[in-house]
């Protein structure tokens, strides 16, 4: 049996594994409660850390419906990490866009 609270998150953010992930969106819940400003910066490194860790289209996109779950942010902060990862997406030249994945 293994305690979430003692994953180490560095070993998380280097785990190929997608169950890594969701452990990791868990943990940055737990540290972010209530304080938008630490859930926004690491709402945005997990799903950065999606791409490079080369993820299916499909996986990403499920990991990132748990993420979302497990981080809520405030709408004005939904906003901007939605402007942070379109430009992500356009630096990289993604062929599909988290977005329009999530809405269509």
């Amino acid at each position: 049996m293994v305690k979430l609270l003692d994953c180490d998150m560095e070993e998380l953010a280097q785990d190929p594994n997608p169950l890594a992930a969701i452990v990791q969106a868990h943990r940055i819940a737990q540290i972010a409660n209530k304080d938008a400003a630490i859930g926004y910066a690491n709402k945005l490194s997990l799903i950065k850390s999606l791409y490079e860790r080369g993820f299916s289209r499909e996986n990403i996109v499920e990991l990132f419906r748990l993420i979302d779950w497990f981080i809520a942010l405030p709408e004005l902060e939904e906003e901007r990490l939605w402007q942070e990862v379109q430009t992500l997406e356009e630096n990289k030249n993604m062929p599909y866009s988290l977005l329009n994945s999530l809405i269509g």
